[in-house]
C-alpha cells in the first residue's frame, strides 16, 4: 500500500571558522512565502527542491487506502518531478570552502593579496 505524502523537515546548518559563522536554512519545499532574513543570523535559505509542495487540498485526495491507490501514478509523477538540484547543494559547498580557505590564510597568501 502506497505511504501518505510525509512531512518535511526544514534543517539548519552552521559552519564556523576562527572568526566567521555561517548558518544555512535548507529546506525542501518552499511552503511559506519568503520573507527577509536580514534580521535573523540565518546566511542562507536554500531550496534543494525547485517546486511546491503538495497543496492540503489535493493531499485531501490521499486520506483513504483506496484514493492512494487510484491517485497513485499521479503522485508518483509529482515525486518523479520533484527532484533534488544539485546547483543548490554546489552553492552551500562553495560557501562553505571559502569559509575553510579563509581560516589560516599563509604568509605568501597574505603577502600576495596584500591583506587578511
Amino acid at each position: 500500500m502506497p505511504k501518505l505524502p510525509t512531512p518535511h523537515y526544514d534543517k539548519l546548518f552552521a559552519c564556523m571558522n576562527n572568526s566567521s559563522l555561517l548558518y544555512f536554512l535548507v529546506s525542501e519545499f518552499p511552503d511559506i512565502t519568503p520573507v527577509s532574513i536580514t534580521s535573523t543570523q540565518i546566511d542562507y535559505v536554500l531550496i534543494v527542491i525547485k517546486s511546491r509542495h503538495i497543496t492540503s487540498n489535493v493531499r485531501q485526495e490521499y486520506r483513504t487506502p483506496e484514493t492512494r491507490k487510484l491517485y497513485r501514478q499521479e503522485y508518483g509523477d509529482f515525486i518523479d518531478a520533484s527532484k533534488y538540484y544539485p546547483d543548490v547543494f554546489q552553492r552551500m559547498i562553495n560557501k562553505t570552502q571559502t569559509l575553510i580557505d579563509d581560516t589560516a590564510p599563509g604568509v605568501e597568501q597574505v603577502l600576495k593579496l596584500g591583506n587578511f
